[in-house]
């Protein structure tokens, strides 16, 4: 059964100019609005959901004092399937399943750093045998940080985790 957005409409103008503006950040980049048809918008929770053609594109969500614009995590596999990894961070099968059952991700589960990103950035997790994106988060750390982290078997947490494969918003928009 579908669910029900609240307030669900389609992108005035100036939301899509704003929406366009927001692409510009490299992670939401990856999610690629020019395949969509049609944008529409509505609230789930205490987040805003962006439908591109009827499936979850986009997720806003609060965080800290500040709301996050992130991409859902069915559009990045659909990205990944047909463009191959979009992944920043690549981690071990025991951080994979940590992270599916909701934890933050720990320096130790980080097998490898893709890209460059600072702290506070959003970042794409992925399986690093896979390549499949498994949790979008904000980073605790700069990407220099995590590869000395790594290199120094240091321990810590490194990203805040905001949605991972199995939470309320993959489930519902499934």
């Amino acid at each position: 059964m579908p669910v029900k957005l609240k307030n669900r409409h389609r992108l005035s103008k100036k939301e899509k100019k704003n929406m366009r503006q927001w692409l510009d950040d490299p992670i939401l980049r990856k999610v690629k609005e020019e395949d969509c048809g049609s944008i529409e918008v509505g609230d789930y929770g205490d987040s805003k959901i962006y439908l591109c053609d009827g499936s979850c594109f986009l997720v806003s969500v609060n965080y800290g004092s500040r709301d996050l614009l992130i991409p859902c995590l069915r559009r990045l596999l659909k990205v990944y399937k047909d463009n191959g990894s979009v992944a920043d961070i690549g981690v071990d099968r025991g951080a994979v399943k940590a992270l599916m059952r909701g934890a933050n991700l720990m320096a130790p589960g980080v097998k490898e750093v893709f890209t460059d990103f600072s702290k506070g950035s959003v970042v794409v997790i992925a399986d690093v045998e896979t390549m499949a994106p498994v949790a979008v988060g904000v980073s605790l750390v700069s990407s220099e940080e995590l590869r000395n982290m790594i290199a120094n078997k240091m321990k810590g947490k490194v990203v805040d985790v905001l949605h991972y494969v199995g939470d309320k918003i993959w489930k519902s928009f499934s």
